[in-house]
């Protein structure tokens, strides 16, 4: 098996159940994100993994965007206000990004992903919902799991 199709069976085993939180789904799903921005910034001269991983995270930031503004949105108004302005920045920050094409500005999208998904693991496990886990390598916080 290629080191390539190690990659994909790990991300596969690190994937949520379907019927997980919500919010251990969207952690990991920023932690896939920030691996991938993280991958990309760490080899600035591969374009086309920058271009991918800076329009990954804008499709999951898309998604965040559509389920905050839907009326079936659960979350206190305050909380969808706070998502959907952190949404237009992470917006403004990928179209420079796209534009500049400078992996070594990546630092604050990868921020902003990890920080929330460790906010996210918090918030579960302060709710007793989910089991600690050991912190990921690549330099991310603790809390978010990463694939190789």
């Amino acid at each position: 098996m290629s080191s390539n199709a190690y990659a994909k069976a790990a991300a596969r085993a690190d994937r949520p159940a379907p019927d997980a939180d919500p919010r251990e789904i969207d952690a990991w799903a920023l932690g896939q994100a920030a691996a991938k921005l993280t991958a990309a910034m760490n080899v600035p001269q591969n374009i086309p993994a920058l271009q991918e991983a800076v329009q990954t995270n804008q499709r999951l930031w898309t998604i965040f965007q559509a389920d905050v503004s839907s009326e079936a949105c659960a979350m206190p108004l305050d909380v969808r206000k706070n998502i959907l302005q952190l949404s237009l920045y992470v917006d403004r920050e990928t179209v420079q990004r796209l534009a500049d094409q400078n992996a070594s500005k990546l630092r604050t999208l990868i921020d902003i992903n990890v920080n929330l998904a460790a906010a996210l693991r918090e918030s579960i496990r302060s709710a007793g919902a989910i089991r600690p886990i050991e912190a990921p390598e690549a330099g991310l916080a603790a809390g978010v799991t990463v694939s190789a």
